[in-house]
């Protein structure tokens, strides 16, 4: 970025923040608590319509479902004082922790006590686990947490191409992301350092056309109820990641029932769920077909994919609950990235998940709790590549992998109902198996002998059969210092034993601690040591390698200061550093990431480091009105570098300065959103010729990333409109990615034409990533 466009964005953040503190401090004097708890109102409404307005709400959706709604007008003129009237009713109370208010069921002594509830401060019953980290950004619905807070709504108005959820953490600010994949990079992690889970089950590899790009997740945003994303610093619950983790919730199936049918340029969809018998069984299922392979021209491939999500659960008493959860994901993707009859260049790849999973939820008391889930997760890929170019390179690829995982883990929590401390204790159990079976070949002519290192030819052969175990054990303890301030200590044991890795193990502890320093401003502050082993199914032998890496560990330090105004907006600061010097090494292709045959590329290059440091600083700010405007803003400065020979080298994704701008609106049968993103140009590594001798010219690459692409910047917008019809309602609605259709710089290809012996000439051409990309389509709701 140049100097001139890093002084306009420090400038224009700057004064963007100075603006909307005054505005709001001038707006708290008439920022009134209109009573919204109408007789007939779902009281979730009411609670979710006082968040909005920046108090804080917690209740989990099974408890206060849509059938729960206010009978008498409230008498109350404090909203947490109108709460506790609506709720009481229905038996149930509201308690505050660590300043949350919790929605739960009322016990006696809450019967009795819960009159006037303003100012009061008690304990409760056991709730969803307290998260004391720094760093936890949340897009959930039922839990209320400092940081960005996105319901299911907001999602889908927000520009996310394809409708993809895990798309929308990379609105928050310290992700990193090039627009065309659905992975990112969190605080300068690696996309591979970001554990997903699922309904309590950690996901393998959930994401369709996973040999290009990762262009979208498997999983379908109309079935999420929210998600939770753990950007730097998170609890010891999580292990085997070293990035951070994305925990994501379905929705509650309820007694009203619901069935979606979808279609739109990406993909046709259909949704149900509901519940019977009083709610205790219910049911989820969804179903997707993806339509780029009915859309892309044939001369560019067939991508083919679908994917299935289904959860049935059952309640047997109000201590017991079990689900079954699936989710199965199909890929058939046929691409071809050079469509000349003279020089073909196609991927045919062949791959599918299923996971299968039981949870059971069981309150074994007033003060413990439990959740064991059992799965079946079981993956398969086969890849076949070729490249016929003769005045480059002919090679073929035939990779064929499966891995099967058994898992067992269990959690459990134990705070007494009088008490603020809190043990949470639980293990995980892995039987791993895995067959690899690859090879592949490769002969080079023309300008790619012109490059140092590269062979006449190559060839690469493995077949391998595997089977081990991974455990994980933790221990956490949450307790109060003092009346505004809490801890959490936590410890966590690891153990991989498989391959190579003979029952290698690694010890993780961390501290984090949160401090209300007034009603509307909370500083925390976190610290901790991660390890991510390498997964059986992560072998590398496409670049040669069949032996596991040890586990590389990451330490993080998270420090972060929230303040609320009274009007709603929440501005939020965090300043973060991470450093390892234990770091997985890596396979770049340094010039071009749009490829494939990408173990076979010339510039596909080791990238072993000697250690890691990523350090960043993210200022964010979020509004949202009673009138149905919501805008956010976040700016960071942030650096991502390994250690390479001695001197510190940008991560390919490193990006120096990044500004990001959002605004929805609903207005009637309207919705309206854009997301505008911008940020440092990517590092990148140019090729260069030497023709001092034109008879035998020579290319060689510059140091790596030590150059930079132009800057990035897009925008994107999203339009619906929802019109009810005889039966339920139509939704229709209309985006563009990369309105402006800037040419975002990419990548670096080259060729050398020796038409004249005497004088060859270099030719340089520049890729981009995504263009201007429209999306439309119709959902039925009913």
């Amino acid at each position: 970025m140049t100097r001139k466009c890093t002084s306009w964005v420090l400038s224009s953040a700057l004064c963007l923040i100075l603006f909307v503190h005054l505005c709001n401090e001038a707006a708290a004097a008439d920022s009134g608590h209109a009573s919204v708890a109408t007789i007939g109102t779902p009281v979730a409404d009411v609670v979710d319509a006082y968040r909005s307005r920046g108090h804080k709400f917690a209740y989990s959706t099974s408890l206060l479902t849509r059938d729960i709604v206010v009978l008498d007008s409230p008498t109350m003129e404090n909203p947490i004082d109108i709460v506790v009237e609506i709720l009481r009713p229905h038996g149930m109370a509201v308690n505050r922790i660590e300043g949350v208010w919790v929605i739960h069921r009322a016990s006696e002594s809450d019967k009795l006590d819960q009159k006037t509830f303003s100012g009061i401060v008690k304990s409760t019953p056991p709730i969803p686990e307290l998260v004391v980290s720094a760093s936890r950004y949340q897009i959930l619905r039922n839990m209320v947490v400092p940081g960005a807070f996105i319901d299911q709504q907001q999602i889908q108005k927000m520009p996310i191409l394809g409708d993809d959820p895990i798309r929308a953490a990379q609105t928050l600010p310290g992700v990193a992301a090039n627009g065309v994949s659905a992975q990112s990079y969190i605080r300068g992690s690696e996309s591979r350092d970001t554990g997903i889970v699922l309904n309590g089950n950690t996901l393998l590899e959930p994401y369709h056309v996973r040999n290009f790009q990762s262009l979208f997740s498997t999983i379908d945003s109309r079935a999420v109820d929210g998600i939770e994303v753990f950007s730097g610093n998170f609890p010891v619950r999580y292990g085997n990641q070293t990035g951070g983790v994305m925990v994501i919730d379905t929705m509650e199936p309820s007694s009203e029932g619901r069935t979606e049918l979808g279609l739109s340029v990406f993909n046709a969809s259909v949704l149900s769920t509901g519940a019977v018998a009083d709610s205790k069984l219910g049911w989820l299922v969804s179903a997707r077909r993806g339509n780029l392979d009915l859309v892309l021209d044939e001369e560019y491939g067939e991508p083919s994919y679908s994917d299935f999500l289904g959860q049935v659960s059952a309640n047997f008493t109000d201590d017991t609950s079990v689900s079954f959860n699936a989710l199965v994901a199909d890929d058939r993707i046929r691409l071809v990235t050079e469509s000349k009859p003279s020089e073909p260049e196609s991927s045919n790849h062949t791959a599918r998940t299923a996971q299968f999973w039981i949870n059971w939820q069981q309150q074994w008391s007033p003060s413990v709790s439990s959740l064991t889930t059992a799965s079946i997760n079981d993956f398969g890929s086969d890849r076949v590549e070729m490249v016929t170019d003769p005045e480059e390179l002919v090679a073929t690829i035939d990779d064929d992998r499966s891995l099967k995982i058994l898992r067992l883990n269990q959690h459990w929590t134990i705070q007494p109902y009088d008490s603020k401390r809190r043990l949470a204790f639980g293990f995980e159990l892995n039987s791993l198996d895995a067959d690899y079976d690859y090879s592949g070949t490769a002969q080079y002519f023309g300008v790619f002998r012109y490059i140092d290192g590269i062979p006449a030819s190559t060839s690469r052969n493995s077949s391998l059969q595997l089977a081990g175990q991974s455990f994980g054990a933790y221990l956490s303890s949450d307790f109060p210092l003092g009346e505004s301030t809490i801890a959490q200590l936590g410890v966590r044991w690891d153990m991989q034993n498989y391959g190579n890795l003979d029952k290698t193990s690694q010890l993780s502890p961390r501290v984090s601690i949160a401090r209300a320093l007034n009603k509307s401003t909370e500083l925390r502050a976190s610290i901790g040591r991660y390890y991510q082993a390498q997964g059986m199914h992560e072998l590398q032998v496409e670049d040669g390698v069949e032996q596991f890496f040890n586990a590389q560990r990451i330490d993080s330090a998270t420090l972060g200061l929230q303040h609320r105004y009274s009007s709603g907006l929440s501005l939020r600061a965090e300043v973060y550093w991470k450093t390892g010097d234990r770091v997985r090494p890596r396979y770049d292709n340094i010039l071009n990431q749009l490829t494939v045959l990408a173990e076979f590329k010339p510039d596909r290059t080791l990238v072993a480091p000697e250690s890691f440091r990523s350090r960043g600083a993210e200022l964010s700010l979020r509004r949202e009105t009673d009138n149905g405007l919501a805008w956010w803003a976040s700016y960071v400065l942030s650096s991502a570098e390994d250690e390479i020979n001695g001197n510190f080298v940008p991560r390919s994704w490193d990006q120096r300065h990044a500004l990001r701008l959002g605004l929805s609106m609903t207005a009637e049968r309207w919705d309206f959103g854009v997301v505008a993103t911008g940020h440092s140009g990517w590092p990148k590594t140019m090729p260069r010729l030497d023709a001092t001798d034109p008879s035998a010219p020579r290319v060689f690459f510059s140091d790596r990333n030590q150059m930079n692409y132009k800057y990035f910047a897009t925008l994107d917008f999203r339009v619906r409109y929802t019109q009810p019809v005889r039966v339920g309602k139509l939704t229709y609605f209309f985006e563009l990615s990369n309105a402006e259709n800037r040419r975002n710089e990419c990548c670096i290809d080259f060729d050398v034409d020796i038409d004249d012996p005497n004088q060859p000439v270099f030719e340089l051409e520049t890729k981009y990533w995504l263009p201007l990309t429209p999306g439309l389509g119709v959902l039925w709701q009913f």
